[in-house]
């Protein structure tokens, strides 16, 4: 799996969020990107099978430049930390087709809730493929014997 953070301190917000498990799953691989245009370059790249994008947008500025990258976030299961929940900033950010947003004002706790509940479930999908495919190469061998 692969967990993509655009923040521009992701220090300070990993902290705030205090999930540790991001960094040390083994089974996803996080990239962080502290600039629109690394994390436009990033997108642009081939995809790997699952893959969730937590943009921290601190102004609304960066709320509208994150807009240009809709199209490379089609994809991606978005989760959106906006500056402020007003009704202009939440349009804007309904065009990211987001899973969940919150603001930068929050706890958190709801997000930690929504990242523990879509890592969860995409080990879960992901060990049941694998032995989906064991079972598949059994079978296969069984066949040719």
């Amino acid at each position: 799996m692969l967990f993509i953070l655009y923040s521009q301190e992701p220090k300070l917000f990993y902290q705030k969020l205090s999930f540790p498990a991001l960094k040390v799953s083994s089974q996803t691989k996080v990239e962080e990107y502290s600039n629109l245009e690394e994390l436009e370059a990033r997108l642009k790249k081939p995809l790997g099978n699952t893959m969730i994008a937590l943009l921290v947008l601190k102004t609304p500025r960066e709320l509208d430049r994150a807009l240009y990258l809709t199209p490379l976030l089609a994809d991606y299961k978005v989760i959106l930390v906006l500056p402020e929940l007003t009704a202009g900033q939440v349009g804007k950010a309904l065009l990211l087709k987001p899973s969940y947003f919150t603001s930068l004002e929050s706890d958190y706790s709801d997000l930690k809730a929504v990242l523990k509940k879509m890592l969860n479930f995409e080990r879960k999908t992901s060990r049941a493929s694998s032995i989906h495919d064991l079972y598949v190469s059994h079978l296969t061998r069984q066949k040719a014997s």
